[in-house]
């Protein structure tokens, strides 16, 4: 970094690496370990729970301890998150006060966990058309049952999903609260689980189409490997399937947000309704939330 910062700026050897540093525009040595270490944390939560380089994270810190039992913990296992605790640290209890110290929300709910990665693909038809197809083929959706889905997050980071459906001679809405630890992204895919849940409970016999504006929250749900989203997408598939053996085929679409169409409007709406609402109950960091956390 010395080398660069005189190439940059041309100054003396004689210079102090502070200001020569700051003058070339780079970041300290102690910014650029402590984003590594980060994103190494990051890497570590979202490993499958029988990983083993996963244990390097106090399990305090990983499923958090209001769930623990009395005794259940390790003696000086919190010790990551006592504030007047200077240590000394294991590199597990570091890394985990490390990203607790930069997370604005609670952790101790403890984070979205993944599990042992599968190759098992979506049952149900997933299709992605370009804007102007996508437009046209809402305007002549096959009979059956259709179902809106979206996600919304406000400037004060409340997330919230939505549904959306027609019943005759009315529309109908639905908001799933999620709170602070999310990101769109997750908002999107329990949107989903949500309508494929719908749709399973009105048991009648109906194809079911789910229409929402998020090609992330589709790429995620064309798999069910470990990483951001993995737990919702391994529901999504497991009511996918259940619909599709009832001769229910479930079919996935995407549809442009924001172009007026009256079914993804209704969605947003109720996504961002379900957002000023508290959850029903605390729920775990999502691996996205914290990626996104620890990137910026």
């Amino acid at each position: 970094m010395n080398r660069q910062a005189r190439a940059i700026t041309g100054m003396l050897k004689s210079t102090p690496i502070g200001p020569l540093v700051h003058e070339a525009g780079l970041a300290p040595a102690e910014a650029l370990l402590e984003a590594q270490q980060l994103k190494y944390t990051t890497r570590l939560l979202s490993l499958p729970e029988n990983h083993p380089a996963k244990e390097i994270l106090p399990v305090s810190f990983r499923e958090g301890d209001q769930h623990t039992q009395p005794g259940e913990q390790t003696p000086g296992n919190r010790q990551w998150a006592e504030r007047n605790n200077r240590g000394p640290w294991s590199l597990g209890q570091h890394l985990a006060r490390q990203l607790a110290n930069i997370l604005p929300v609670d952790p101790s709910g403890g984070f979205e966990s993944a599990t042992q990665p599968t190759s098992s693909q979506s049952p149900g038809q997933i299709e992605v058309l370009p804007g102007p197809e996508a437009l046209a083929a809402v305007q002549s959706l096959s009979p059956g049952l259709a179902i809106w889905s979206d996600g919304s997050r406000l400037e004060n980071g409340r997330c919230g999903a939505g549904l959306a459906w027609q019943e005759p001679g009315s529309w109908k809405t639905r908001g799933f609260p999620l709170g602070k630890g999310y990101e769109v992204f997750d908002a999107e895919l329990l949107g989903v689980v949500q309508a494929l849940q719908l749709a399973d409970k009105m048991g009648d016999q109906r194809p079911v189409t789910i229409l929402l504006d998020s090609q992330a929250a589709i790429a995620r749900l064309r798999h069910t490997q470990s990483g951001p989203g993995q737990a919702l997408a391994i529901q999504a598939h497991a009511i996918a399937k259940r619909l599709h053996t009832q001769g229910r085929q479930p079919t996935i679409k995407w549809v442009p947000g924001h172009a007026g169409v009256e079914g993804n409007e209704r969605a947003d709406q109720a996504a961002k309704q379900a957002a000023n609402k508290p959850p029903k109950s605390p729920r775990e960091i999502s691996l996205a939330f914290t990626c996104v956390t620890a990137l910026y």
